[in-house]
Formats: structure tokens, sequence, C-alpha cells
């Protein structure tokens, strides 16, 4: 089925954390739950894909159920079927409510790419400041040590202890 309209990039990003929340979650590919597949664990991934998204998003500019049909190139009223039925196993099967819970909680710790670079930037700079630190104290003890020697050395030749 071939769609008319593209899906905006921030959708489409929110999308895909989403996706990859459920993919975590059940051990279902988003490709698979994505696809035509039938088979009963991929079913409940794409309806948990689609329950989580419309509680998670519900300001979408467009609808909601336009941008979830294009995303898993669907039509709306699969959509509301599916939003349907997921509302329905998170009622009354324990394990489909356990696993929606868990993608919830889940999708508000979705660290994407540049979440992870920018962490890491962090990290680097604050190993960059604590080397500098380090470096400092080294030169310091170096200073000190060398203070030391040349102390003991003058003593030395005037015959007096080393630590007098």
């Amino acid at each position: 089925m071939a769609q008319a309209k593209s899906i905006d990039p921030q959708d489409l990003k929110e999308l895909n954390d989403i996706a990859h929340t459920v993919e975590m979650v059940t051990n279902i590919s988003a490709k698979k739950f994505r696809g035509k597949h039938r088979y009963k664990q991929i079913v409940n991934a794409r309806f948990m894909f689609i329950v989580v998204a419309y509680r998670l998003k519900e300001n979408w500019q467009g609808g909601r159920t336009k941008i979830l049909a294009r995303y898993l190139n669907r039509d709306h009223a699969s959509i509301i079927h599916g939003y349907r039925e997921g509302l329905n196993r998170i009622e009354y099967e324990p394990q489909f409510r356990q696993q929606f819970e868990m993608c919830l909680e889940k999708q508000y710790y979705v660290e994407t790419d540049e979440d992870r670079v920018n962490n890491l930037t962090e990290k680097v700079k604050m190993l960059q400041r604590e080397l500098a630190i380090k470096e400092q104290i080294v030169f310091d003890l170096h200073q000190a040590v060398k203070k030391w020697r040349q102390k003991a050395e003058a003593n030395e030749r005037k015959g007096l202890p080393l630590f007098g």
C-alpha cells in the first residue's frame, strides 16, 4: 500500500524510539512487527507498539492513527483495531500487561546515539579534568622531591644529618 505523505522527521524519530523499546521488551524486531506477519507473538508486538505509541504521543500533529498507519504501512482501521485489541490484552493477559508497563517505563529512558555521544563527551571532559589535576599533583610531587634532594645534598656537603 503506497503512502501519499511521509512522516515528520521528529515523529519518525519518536516512532523509532518506541519501536526500539518494544523490540527490547518483546524480543520481536521492528522489521517483523512492521511487516505482514500474523504469528501471535509478532501481532502482539505490533499491538504493543500501537498502544504504547497511542499512550505516549497524544499531541501528534496530523493524528496518531494516520501517523501510525503510515509507519506500520497499514490503514487507519487496522490501527484502531490494533489499539482496541491491545487494550483488551492489557486488561485480560497478565504477560501482555507486564510487557506494556515495561515498555512505558523503558520508553522514558531510551538513549539515542546523540545522547550516548553527549554522555561520553561529558565523561571524557570529566576524565580530562581529573587527569589535569593528577598531572598537577605528580608535577608538584616531583618538585617537592627535587627540593628535598637538593636540601639533602646541601646538608650532606655540610656534614649535617639528611633530615635536619
